[in-house]
C-alpha cells in the first residue's frame, strides 16, 4: 500500500501482487474484506471514567499530561509543588472532558485526580524517577500494576509509594491462578 497526503484529504493506493494469495483474496473480495476492516480491531476494554478504570488509571493520563505539557516536569518528577498551578489547570481540562464524556463522572474525576496530586506533592523528596519497576521501585511516582501485583502475592500487602499503573488498559483486571480439583464430591 502506498500512500500520497495532500493537504487535509490523503489518497490510499493497494498495489496488489498477483501472484500472492492474500493478495488476490483481497482484490477479489475486496468490498467485503474494506468493510470488515474494524473486525480485527479490539474493542475499547473500559468505560471512559468509570470507577475502576479511575482507581487504576486516571492519576497516568495526569502524569503524562504534566510531562509533555509543563516543561519543568519532563523530567524532574520532585518539582512537582512549584508547577501546581499548571498541574491544577490540566485537571480543569481532564474534568471539562468527563464532563462532556460522562457528566455524572465528572466531579468524581476531579476528586480522584486532585488526591492523586496531593499524594504526589506529600511524596515527592522520596521520588527519584517517573517509573521503575526494578531495584529502587519504592522511589518511583508509579511502577507497573502486574509488578505491585506480584510484590503483594509474595507478601500479601503492597505497600511501596509508587502508585500501581497498568501497562495497557486492554486488560484492567489481573489474572487469577487457579487450581482444579477433578475429584470433588
Amino acid at each position: 500500500m502506498g500512500r500520497k497526503r495532500d493537504g487535509p484529504g490523503g489518497l490510499i493506493i493497494s498495489l496488489y501482487n498477483i501472484a500472492k494469495a492474500r493478495d488476490r483474496s483481497h482484490y477479489e473480495t475486496f468490498q467485503t474484506w474494506h468493510r470488515a476492516l474494524y473486525r480485527e480491531v479490539e474493542a475499547t476494554s473500559v468505560t471512559p471514567f468509570a470507577p475502576r478504570a479511575r482507581e487504576k488509571a486516571l492519576h497516568a493520563v495526569l502524569v503524562i499530561l504534566a510531562r509533555h505539557l509543563v516543561g519543568g516536569l519532563t523530567t524532574n518528577v520532585q518539582a512537582v509543588d512549584t508547577y501546581r498551578a499548571e498541574l491544577e489547570e490540566l485537571i480543569a481540562y481532564v474534568r471539562a472532558r468527563a464532563e462532556a464524556i460522562d457528566p455524572e463522572e465528572a466531579s468524581n474525576v476531579e476528586d480522584a485526580l486532585r488526591s492523586f496530586l496531593q499524594k504526589w506533592i506529600d511524596n515527592a523528596p522520596n521520588y527519584k524517577t517517573y517509573w521503575n519497576d526494578h531495584k529502587d521501585r519504592n522511589f518511583a511516582l508509579m511502577l507497573s500494576a502486574e509488578k505491585a501485583a506480584e510484590m503483594k502475592a509474595r507478601s500479601g500487602v503492597y505497600y511501596g509509594l509508587a502508585t500501581p499503573t497498568p501497562n495497557s488498559m486492554r486488560n484492567v483486571e489481573p489474572g487469577t491462578l487457579f487450581i482444579l480439583k477433578e475429584d470433588l464430591p
